[in-house]
């Protein structure tokens, strides 16, 4: 498996952040709300930088419309970056978007959660929602192409990864087949989704600690 983290561990650009992260992840995933000019600047003049560091990344797509998404894909595409794979939100019209894009994968939200063939599995909104097997016992998911890893804690998730959810994610390895499958592949993607260095680092080294995560 190859791990990474989210762009946002720190306050700073996504360059400053990702050379915080570059000795510790395979990759980073950068993390998209919205789309503009502005955005799109920034990104452009960090591009050669981003380019530059020894790991790969992965791209969150706008969480606000579908046509953001479109503007999004289609810069990163372009930007020659090694991007593995896109995650994308519920939105309305993501059925025709995703349709012919192998390299994007649908993530379940707490409240939306339809299913599709190919996934970027948020464990925090899984364990809140508690539609594990609606999810991964559905015959339509055939492939988990990414794991968002954070601890939750009270009903609040993007905390620092606690024994309890590590322990959930192993049972859930253990049910569904589709997701045993996936922490075999030597290219399957574990994003830790924590927005804060030191309890990222904690993180990594709780998960790694388990045999299931050595892989």
């Amino acid at each position: 498996m190859k791990i990474g983290s989210v762009s946002w561990i720190k306050r700073g650009t996504y360059l400053e952040n990702a050379k915080a992260l570059e000795r510790y992840v395979d990759f980073v995933e950068l993390l998209i709300f919205s789309w503009d000019s502005d955005l799109k600047r920034q990104l452009t003049e960090q591009l050669d930088g981003l380019r530059k560091l020894d790991v790969f990344y992965t791209v969150h797509l706008p969480a606000d419309t579908i046509e953001n998404c479109r503007k999004a894909y289609s810069f990163f595409r372009k930007a020659d970056l090694p991007v593995k794979n896109f995650t994308l939100h519920p939105l309305t019209g993501w059925e025709d978007f995703i349709k012919d894009k192998n390299d994007v994968a649908l993530e379940n939200l707490i409240d939306n959660c339809p299913v599709f063939e190919r996934m970027a599995i948020d464990i925090g909104h899984l364990k809140i929602s508690g539609k594990e097997e609606l999810v991964l016992g559905s015959a339509k998911l055939q492939s988990v192409k990414e794991l968002h890893l954070h601890g939750v804690i009270s009903g609040k998730d993007h905390s620092t990864l606690n024994k309890q959810t590590i322990k959930y994610v192993h049972e859930l390895t253990k049910r569904h087949r589709v997701l045993e499958k996936a922490f075999g592949r030597k290219d399957f993607l574990v994003n830790f989704e924590i927005f804060d260095f030191p309890k990222l680092l904690v993180s990594l080294k709780r998960f790694k600690s388990y045999e299931f995560a050595k892989n």
